[in-house]
């Protein structure tokens, strides 16, 4: 059952008063609460991956840290994106040696959107993470990159504190184990 307090009684006082009468096994304040996995931004019902990952799920344990920064390693991201500037930390840009300009890059941006785009903000969709911070690493001309290129953003990242390095890449297998014996090679 659920009562309306009068408007002349505290809550502390009507509850009280409630406790006191035999026929109340307990009485509490009905408090309003809310779903804390859902996101409120209006794109959301068409990221699939949410589904499918069990993202809201994840929500209710967490969103993400402020404190841990994920590199991603692409060809630019849209600095003033209104779903990411507010998570983008660092910004490099490794082709023009610059983190005062990063090119605007749609698979960055895109790439980046889905790991940490701002939730709950009425606006786009939200990343898996939407809590985490972005550093956004260019080594891209045009559609093109090498691998040293490549190799000096991740060492960019690591240097300036990237928890985790995402780099959404096409390459061989070949040019990946020499990615991977370069690094190491430059690295210890």
């Amino acid at each position: 059952m659920t009562l309306q307090k009068p408007n002349s009684k505290s809550m502390a006082a009507f509850l009280k008063e409630l406790k006191k009468n035999p026929g109340v096994l307990y009485a509490e304040p009905d408090y309003k609460v809310t779903l804390d996995g859902l996101s409120n931004d209006p794109l959301l019902n068409k990221q699939w991956h949410h589904n499918a990952i069990q993202s809201g799920q994840a929500w209710d344990t967490t969103k993400g840290s402020q404190q841990t920064i994920v590199a991603v390693i692409d060809n630019g991201i849209d600095l003033k994106h209104p779903d990411l500037s507010t998570n983008i930390i660092k910004p490099f840009d490794i082709m023009a040696n610059t983190n005062k300009k990063m090119p605007v890059g749609e698979h960055g941006t895109h790439v980046a959107g889905l790991i940490a785009a701002v939730g709950n903000n009425k606006i786009g969709g939200a990343g898996v993470s939407p809590d985490v911070r972005i550093m956004p690493v260019n080594v891209f001309v045009n559609d093109d990159a090498y691998i040293s290129d490549i190799i000096k953003g991740i060492q960019y990242a690591v240097k300036s504190g990237a928890d985790v390095i995402n780099m959404s890449l096409r390459m061989s297998q070949k040019h990946l184990m020499m990615l991977f014996r370069l690094l190491i090679k430059k690295t210890f």
